[in-house]
């Protein structure tokens, strides 16, 4: 008795239809080269990068159980390595943003170091031209001023949200920056600061032109707090020279 076998070959392959490309393997390269080009973003790139990575492995497995019927595979490799790549880099744009972030966060102490007159650790952070500027009549002008309409100083407000959240406060006020606290070798940080009587503004004028080991983004030149949208109250008058 002669046993017939299942026809294979192109006649398989004919039987079999089209092959078709997994949608899961499309959507891996899609969510790679998105994570790639966010990567900059914090969250956005590892956000993309990782639904790039599940899609990749979705594709894998079913492209190899389909016995040919599914293809690229090609895809969901190159969808694969954007993934690990945007995720790489990802990865070292968050850490990166931490540390900045914890670097302003000293910057903001500042104002606790008036509020307590904290002289030396104010020293420390003060450029020369405030050192020469900077009047104890200014200093407790500053404490009183900014205690009555915020409180005393706790901290600067942790996370990059927060940070995001001091640009929209900033808007607020605005109207109140100088325009020579624009350029010049100069660069104004606003942070969101958690007073006693609730959230407020921080504005850390720095000048990149003198730094040192605890100062890496340049000493303070002038510092400003403002309730939300309330008006600026600033260390050093800058109608001044």
């Amino acid at each position: 008795m002669t046993t017939l076998s299942p026809p294979g070959g192109e006649f398989a392959q004919a039987m079999q239809g089209p092959q078709r490309t997994s949608v899961a393997a499309i959507l891996s390269l899609v969510c790679g080269i998105l994570g790639l080009v966010v990567c900059c973003v914090p969250f956005a790139g590892p956000v993309f990068a990782l639904l790039g990575l599940l899609c990749a492995v979705v594709a894998f497995l079913a492209i190899g159980r389909s016995d040919g019927r599914v293809g690229g595979r090609g895809m969901a490799v190159g969808g694969l390595a954007c993934s690990i790549v945007a995720m790489l880099l990802g990865i070292v744009v968050v850490v990166g943003m931490n540390q900045v972030l914890t670097m302003f966060t000293k910057y903001g102490d500042a104002v606790g170091q008036v509020q307590t007159d904290d002289k030396t650790g104010l020293s420390e952070v003060l450029s020369s031209g405030a050192t020469q500027t900077l009047t104890p009549e200014a200093i407790e002008a500053f404490k009183d001023e900014s205690i009555g309409s915020l409180g005393k100083y706790q901290r600067v407000k942790p996370g990059m949200w927060a940070w995001f959240e001091s640009f929209g406060m900033l808007g607020q006020v605005a109207t109140g920056i100088p325009p020579k606290y624009q350029g010049g070798g100069q660069t104004l940080i606003p942070l969101h600061g958690e007073f006693e009587k609730g959230s407020g503004l921080i504005l850390v004028l720095l000048d990149q032109t003198e730094q040192s080991p605890s100062t890496p983004l340049g000493k303070i030149e002038n510092i400003g707090v403002a309730p939300t949208g309330g008006p600026i109250t600033w260390l050093i008058d800058p109608s001044g020279p």
